[in-house]
């Protein structure tokens, strides 16, 4: 395993492990080691990758689990860097981590959680402001399918006062009807007036599963 060059201090509380020269996957797996064995009891960690000159892949997994491993012990890590070819690299993940150009930048503004954190103990977790975020538009679409049920209910509600008012008409109309045959067939019985011959109602289900009238052909 290759030898790792970096640098150690503690400041403001703070304790920063500065690297340097190449990061590819020995060197990144050094780096994560030092990082264990130098962080426990400690809150908050600062990698300060100002003097890194290239970041392999490998090594961005690395860091990935570092931050995992702080993670799971409570503590908070946070990144200097400025190098574009870095930046790159960590460019996939930006929102996994807190980049500062500078320490001094980092000591103003604080660890503030923004956007997602690796974790090893619950994966992806969600900051507060992207966590309600996120259960506000949830919240919206609760509402919304809220609101599509009530309105299909009241038109299914409208829909079935109409079928039931219809079918109310459609029985006084066929009452009306034999009355009026019952007070013409003694006219019709002394050939004084021909009845009209009665079409035979059929009925037929309709495509909505209630059966309306269909007049024969």
């Amino acid at each position: 395993m290759s030898s790792l060059d970096f640098s150690l201090y503690e400041t403001s509380g703070l304790l920063v492990i500065a690297p340097s020269g190449r990061l590819d996957a020995q060197s990144g797996g050094v780096l994560r080691e030092k990082v264990q064995s130098l962080s426990e009891k400690r809150s908050s960690v600062v990698l300060d990758l100002l003097r890194v000159v290239s970041l392999s892949d490998e090594a961005v997994l690395q860091i990935l689990s570092i931050e995992s491993d702080l993670r799971g012990t409570g503590a908070d890590l946070a990144i200097l860097c400025v190098s574009e070819d870095v930046l790159e690299r960590l460019s996939p993940w930006r929102n996994l981590f807190r980049i500062h150009p500078s320490l001094a930048s980092l000591l103003s503004t604080g660890f503030q959680d923004r956007g997602f954190r690796w974790s090893r103990r619950t994966g992806f977790r969600l900051a507060a402001p992207v966590a309600v975020a996120l259960g506000a538009i949830l919240a919206g679409w609760m509402a919304t399918l809220m609101i599509l049920v009530l309105w299909q209910f009241r038109t299914l509600q409208t829909e079935g006062g109409e079928l039931e008012r219809l079918r109310g008409e459609q029985t006084r109309a066929e009452r009306a009807i034999s009355d009026y045959e019952a007070r013409l067939k003694p006219l019709a019985d002394l050939g004084l007036l021909e009845m009209p011959q009665r079409h035979p109602v059929r009925r037929k289900v309709l495509d909505t599963g209630t059966v309306g009238p269909d007049s024969a052909r």
